[in-house]
Formats: C-alpha cells, structure tokens, sequence
C-alpha cells in the first residue's frame, strides 16, 4: 500500500473489478480515503452493467471518498478531472464530455465514469477507466493516438492532483463552477439529440444540464423535458 495526496493506494496486478473490490473495502471497514489500482480487470463494468473491457496498459480505478454534499454532482467533477489531465498531455485536443459520464476526444469515448454505493455507508465509490493504449471499441480511442503513452501509476498520479483541485473547488464554490466548465466542453450541446429510456426514444434540443446534472430537452412543442438518467444518441 502506498500514500499519496492522503489517498491509500492499493495496487493490483489483475482484478476482477476495481468498483467492487472497493465495495468489499468498505464492508470490511475503513477509515481513510483510499484509491484502487488495477493493471487488468477481468470483469471491468461501466454504466447500466455494460462490460468494460480491461486489458493490460491502461488505467483502470476506484476513489473511496467520503463527500459532503450531493453525490451526483461527482460525476461532473469527475469528468473534468479527467479532462483536464488529458489536456495537460496534449495542448487543444478535442476534449467532450458526454452526459452523463463519459470523457471523448474527437467524438470518441477515451474514458468512462461508473459511481456507486452502498445505502447503508456514507463512502461514495467513484470508478474511472482511460484508454491509454488500447482502445476495445471501435468508436473508442485512446492516449497513445495523440501522444507518448505514459504507465497507470503516472496517469493516477496526474488524476488524483487535479480531482483534489476540482473537490476543493467544489467545497469553495459549489456545483455552479463545476457546471460551466462542463457545459464549455459538453457534447452536442444545443443540438438535436435522442435519449433512450428503456424501450422510449425522446428526441429534442439538448440546452444543457439544470443544477442538480439533470440533462435539459426541449421538444419540438418547445416542453423542457429533464432526465437523471438515459443514454445520449
């Protein structure tokens, strides 16, 4: 175990999955903030219990947090966070966020953001995966596209700096902040948009995210439609 950032940092060769090894953490009781590491997933899981897909070279992790405030809201924090470390790789990339959780560069999906927990606890599990080398999907890329690839451990490291900034930020100031910046980068924003709720597709104008990160759709009759969960198309 090592210590950085006063985050415990536990790293594992290969995992069956960084979100629920965390899980099991707080079971068994803890009382530091604490990050998990994983070199390999064998059964990485993202939103909506899609599979992950983990092979060895990119970053796959766990922050266990104890947050004061609304939980969704580190969906966002967490996404900048991630967009700002990739654009302190490479100078103008073309860095989007696609609500509710995923990271782009160019239209395709370099990382996503997965959050859980357990009703009983106050820990908030935050799982992060970025494609540094490889990029599973078709419509995915990954950091070695754009630049020298760098190992987990640095990547971690560059994360953990600026998802502590963002946190403070956020403590100071609120969700107002963290809105804007994600709003400056939000993907096909003000444009016409489908989202997908189960087997109903609502089509309309994607105007942005009110203050608690719900997505707003205007409708052709010109109703706001709002969503807290969904899949943007």
């Amino acid at each position: 175990m090592e210590t950085f950032s006063n985050f415990c940092i536990y790293h594992y060769k290969e995992i069956f999955s960084t979100n629920t090894e965390a899980l099991d953490l707080i079971d068994k009781g803890i009382f530091d903030e604490t990050v998990i590491i994983a070199d390999k997933q064998t059964n990485g899981r993202g939103r909506t219990g899609k599979r992950w897909l983990s092979p060895e070279g990119n970053l796959y992790i766990s922050f266990i947090i104890n947050p004061v405030g609304k939980f969704s809201e580190f969906v966002f924090i967490t996404a900048i966070a991630v967009g700002h470390t990739l654009l302190s790789l490479v100078d103008n990339l073309g860095v989007q966020y696609k609500w509710p959780n995923d990271i782009l560069i160019d239209g395709k999906k370099i990382s996503g953001v997965l959050i859980e927990r357990k009703s009983y606890s106050n820990w908030l599990v935050i799982g992060v995966g970025i494609n540094i080398v490889h990029a599973p999907l078709q419509e995915s890329t990954c950091i070695s596209n754009y630049c020298n690839p760098l190992s987990n451990m640095d990547l971690l490291t560059m994360l953990i700096i600026n998802f502590n900034k963002l946190r403070k930020q956020w403590i100071l100031n609120g969700f107002y902040d963290i809105r804007k910046a994600w709003l400056e980068r939000a993907f096909k924003l003000n444009e016409l948009i489908s989202i997908k709720l189960a087997d109903q597709l609502l089509s309309g104008i994607f105007t942005g995210i009110d203050t608690d990160g719900k997505l707003i759709l205007k409708q052709e009759n010109e109703d706001l439609v709002y969503f807290d969960t969904g899949e943007l198309f």
